[in-house]
């Protein structure tokens, strides 16, 4: 159910990319911003330490400063972990900048080997590295030269699937690549910090990507006229968005990550595709362009899934009875500024009806862990179960948890969660005295308006499926929806 595009040869310092700042600070969970908000740069700020939690080598905390330590992902390991089930659901992705802030120096327990290994453990052959733009140009003898002169950077096509690092933190980046020789061995490279265009000039070799506050983007235009790549930080008002696409940066990075409120907070178009083009840039036109992702979009404007009538939207097969069916999907919201009981759930039924019993393991809009919803009978109560979904080891937010599975034999039923996409935790199970013929996908909006919840990779018994593949697409109550296939730009839910 891809979208399958032409290539797109537009060059990566040619087009514009909405990026997070500290995004593991932001209430939009990492995949939601991915997903649903259509970023393509996201910020994590790493540290050797933190107070009152255990020194763990090799490994780094992420929060922004003491005491400002909120995160969504408490290691990188951990946000390593999300980023990196996205990257395999969507193994033809347009390609993702993650920017590492280097808050501390290197050690003998924490090295730059050590860093770089955790980098090829979360994405492998996938990373897209130094080495790699001095590969396109031999006769390159550091990275500057490799995107000057006869040189360039690649393509968007190049790049698909891949995933860029780019560390900044001034005081830091010598200690990772503080040579030529070193810098093409690395697994990111170096975001040099700029306040003029002097900076720029004396910059090392070395360095390809350039680092600046919002209140100097005119280095942008110098960073852009030598062929780099410019990020600025800070960008959260309508006036700084369109100063910064005017003055030619292609990191944008803000803390406004909803688009549905904040509006021009964006860089997709129409279709989802996350790039823009970079002002003038010669041949580019990413108008009508997709990215070639496995989704499906349900809207619904409706009551609950709740109590002992459901008002909702229900997109489902009908199965003869006694079959084994298994259904996955990842589940993707606004995830903020939305009610938080709005739902998006896998859903097997005795019925087509308000009252039926039913089993779904659904993820919240907002705020709460995904659970498992219960109604033994027609017309009875319902009651909801949520676990502990986290991998031993793992610390996040668990209202993070977006991939979900459901599994139906005949009348019985049982709710499944994943934090990675990988070990699966089982909330709850139930058999039924009907059978469970009625099965697919289920959202509603808990009285709040228009809701959209993205799809990701849905599967059953292992095989893709896209809207065309199900049976029926039905609204209960007073409920209003709509489905399609791929990723469309979504009305804005207010005003």
């Amino acid at each position: 159910m891809s979208l399958a595009r032409s290539p797109i040869n537009t060059r990566y310092d040619d087009v514009q990319m909405k990026g997070v700042h500290n995004a593991y600070q932001r209430d939009e969970a990492l995949p939601d911003q991915l997903v649903y908000h259509r970023v393509r740069a996201i910020e994590l700020d790493i540290h050797t330490g933190k107070t009152g939690r255990p020194n763990v080598a090799g490994d780094w905390y992420v929060y922004h400063a003491w005491p400002d330590t909120a995160t969504s992902c408490d290691m990188l390991s951990d946000c390593l972990i999300e980023v990196g089930a996205w990257h395999r659901d969507h193994p033809n992705h347009d390609v993702l900048t993650l920017v590492l802030d280097l808050k501390d120096g290197f050690s003998a327990s924490w090295t730059a080997d050590d860093l770089d290994a955790m980098l090829v453990d979360a994405f492998g052959a996938d990373l897209w590295e130094p080495a790699d733009l001095l590969d396109a140009c031999p006769a390159a003898s550091n990275l500057q030269a490799s995107v000057t002169g006869a040189c360039d950077w690649p393509t968007l096509e190049t790049l698909r699937g891949r995933v860029v690092v780019e560390m900044t933190g001034q005081a830091n980046l010598n200690a990772y690549a503080g040579s030529d020789a070193v810098a093409a061995t690395r697994a990111g490279f170096v975001g040099w910090d700029v306040t003029s265009a002097a900076d720029v000039s004396a910059a090392p070799d070395r360095a390809v990507f350039f680092n600046m506050d919002v209140a100097d983007l005119a280095v942008a235009s110098t960073v852009r006229s030598h062929g780099f790549v410019a990020r600025a930080y800070g960008v959260n008002s309508s006036g700084d968005w369109s100063a910064a696409l005017a003055a030619g940066v292609q990191q944008l990075a803000t803390d406004k990550v909803n688009f549905e409120v904040d509006s021009w907070a964006k860089t997709h178009n129409s279709r989802g595709f996350p790039f823009a083009c970079q002002p003038g840039a010669a041949g580019c036109s990413l108008g009508s362009a997709d990215e070639e992702l496995d989704l499906l979009l349900m809207g619904v404007d409706s009551g609950d899934i709740w109590g002992s009538a459901d008002d909702f939207a229900f997109l489902y097969d009908v199965f003869p009875p006694n079959q084994t069916h298994v259904w996955k999907a990842g589940v993707s919201t606004a995830n903020s500024h939305i009610e938080d009981y709005g739902k998006g759930c896998l859903m097997a039924r005795t019925a087509a009806t308000r009252g039926a019993a039913y089993l779904a393991v659904c993820r919240p809009a907002d705020v709460h862990e995904a659970r498992v919803q219960i109604r033994t009978s027609s017309g009875g109560s319902t009651t909801a179960t949520e676990v502990d979904l986290t991998p031993a080891g793992m610390e996040m937010d668990e209202s993070s948890v977006w991939h979900l599975a459901l599994a139906v034999q005949g009348r019985c039923a049982r709710g499944v969660a994943s934090a990675d996409g990988v070990t699966w935790t089982t909330i709850a199970q139930r058999c039924f005295n009907q059978q469970l013929r009625y099965q697919g996908i289920a959202v509603s909006s808990h009285s709040d308006g228009l809701h959209h919840y993205v799809f990701s990779k849905p599967m059953l018994d292992g095989v893709l499926v896209d809207k065309a593949h199900f049976d029926a697409f039905d609204v209960f109550g007073s409920a209003s929806a709509s489905a399609w296939d791929g990723l469309y730009e979504v009305s804005p839910r207010l005003p």
